[in-house]
């Protein structure tokens, strides 16, 4: 491995202005005006690419029929987008360090959204599959951006409620989608299901304007005029909507170990075991979501259910992650987020145990119910605790590295399952999942604190001092 050479003086500077601004942010007590509009277009850039990652699965049965595929080149064609957002999730990152969170992230939603037009207008096999690659890759490449655009642009105080927000919103992308799915597949006109997802182009170009670059990396990267500029607008509107308001001094933490920007400071003895803790709950997350959402329909077909009634408990269970969604609002940055992962394990693997082990309607939608609202809030809690671990100048690096290689989790489990199943039945398909989630719950046991609850009372003492 490359050794990392040490930041020079220039370069430990900006790590401070970046501290230095990053606390300014942090030490808001509510959200401004620009937050809630950044919060939209995010919310609205990350429906897109909830709707351009499910819009393939709808359509891939018109295009076997059409096209004569076998399963197993339906399988490969599957696996094309998990390689691009292997790569997208790598180098997106990377390059959203080294050029700035909005371009990038403009870029990827682009990659996506032209990806999937490509891909309604294929004419081969070959050509599908390239065009497959390009959306995966602008695919992960958007959602990390975006994760650390929610970490650096909002109150530490707010942020895990505005990843959760922002991940239950976009998740109503999936069932616009599969409207737009019930309308024009059964017509034969399956290819304007991927041309509806390539209008996040629309957003991108609002958020041209209306999306700021984060003040942390531009002051990280020696822009710290333009970084003063837009924390100085926060701390305005700030006072201005709340006249008794009392902005406390920021606390700046002391820069002891100056960060190098480089993709191989996450692997530096400083920062690897954070990044094995980021890959490894990304990678199980990503696992289990893959586990329990490919094959439960399998599964309760399985079971004896008739076709018609397993995809109609399906679609009642995907109403648990925006009801999960909006319950992450409340218990996010109430509590530190390492045992909120731990205790949602405990719940998740309760859920799967009543799921795998009773064969009952009532007792699998109840429990699928409960599985659906924990993912959600271990989704949007991963997706912020990931970011947050991370410095701002390896931020995006890191969340890109963590969550492009964990991709290949739901790759692997998929098939994995496929063998368990075929072997030890259902039973044995719940067993292995609830091992996957104990070990998701010793890895975030093993992962270092954020500081949720002192932030909290803070923020509780500053709205405090406001009343009195």
């Amino acid at each position: 491995m490359t050794a990392v050479a040490p930041p020079t003086d220039a370069e430990a500077r900006a790590n401070a202005d970046a501290l230095r601004i990053g606390a300014r942010i942090d030490r808001l007590p509510h959200l401004t005006k620009s937050h809630r509009g950044i919060a939209v277009i995010i919310a609205a850039l990350f429906a897109f690419d909830i709707m351009d990652l499910a819009a393939f699965s709808l359509v891939v049965p018109s295009i076997r029929e059409e096209w004569g595929l076998t399963l197993e080149t339906v399988g490969v064609l599957t696996s094309m987008v998990y390689v691009g957002m292997l790569i997208g999730g790598i180098v997106g990152g990377r390059l959203a360090d080294r050029f700035g969170r909005k371009p990038i992230a403009l870029i990827a939603v682009a990659t996506f959204s032209l990806g999937s037009l490509g891909s309604a207008v294929s004419p081969t096999f070959e050509v599908l599959a390239a065009t497959r690659i390009m959306t995966g890759a602008g695919i992960a490449a958007t959602s990390v951006i975006l994760f650390v655009l929610v970490n650096e642009l909002f109150p530490k105080a707010f942020r895990g409620r505005m990843m959760a927000t922002v991940l239950t919103v976009g998740t109503l992308g999936a069932p616009i989608i599969v409207a737009v799915s019930i309308v024009f597949v059964p017509l034969g006109m399956w290819q304007l299901v991927l041309v509806a997802g390539s209008l996040g182009l629309i957003v991108a170009v609002f958020a041209i304007k209306a999306l700021p670059e984060s003040p942390r990396w531009l002051a990280s990267r020696g822009r710290v005029d333009e970084a003063e500029r837009l924390v100085a607008k926060f701390e305005q509107q700030t006072l201005e909507a709340h006249p008794d308001a009392t902005l406390p001094e920021p606390v700046v933490e002391e820069v002891k170990y100056p960060i190098k920007s480089s993709l191989w400071s996450i692997f530096t003895p400083r920062f690897l075991p954070r990044t094995l803790i980021a890959t490894g709950l990304f990678f199980l997350m990503l696992s289990i979501q893959a586990g329990i959402g490919q094959w439960l329909p399998t599964i309760l077909i399985e079971r004896g259910y008739p076709p018609a009634s397993a995809l109609g408990i399906v679609f009642l269970l995907t109403f648990a992650g925006i009801l999960g969604g909006v319950i992450g609002l409340f218990v996010i940055d109430r509590f530190e987020r390492k045992w909120l992962l731990v205790v949602c394990a405990v719940i998740l693997a309760l859920s799967f145990a009543a799921m795998g082990f009773v064969n009952s309607v009532g007792v699998i939608i109840a429990a699928g119910l409960v599985n659906g609202l924990t993912m959600a809030v271990i989704a949007s809690t991963v997706s912020t605790y990931a970011t947050e671990i991370f410095p701002t100048e390896i931020r995006a690096v890191g969340t890109g590295f963590s969550n492009g290689f964990a991709r290949l989790g739901g790759i692997i489990n998929s098939l994995v399952i496929g063998v368990i199943f075929a072997a030890f039945q259902v039973e044995g398909v719940f067993t292995w999942l609830i091992g996957l989630v104990v070990l998701f719950g010793v890895v975030a046991s093993l992962g270092p604190r954020v500081g949720v609850a002192a932030t909290r009372r803070a923020r509780l003492a500053a709205l405090k001092r406001e009343r009195t």
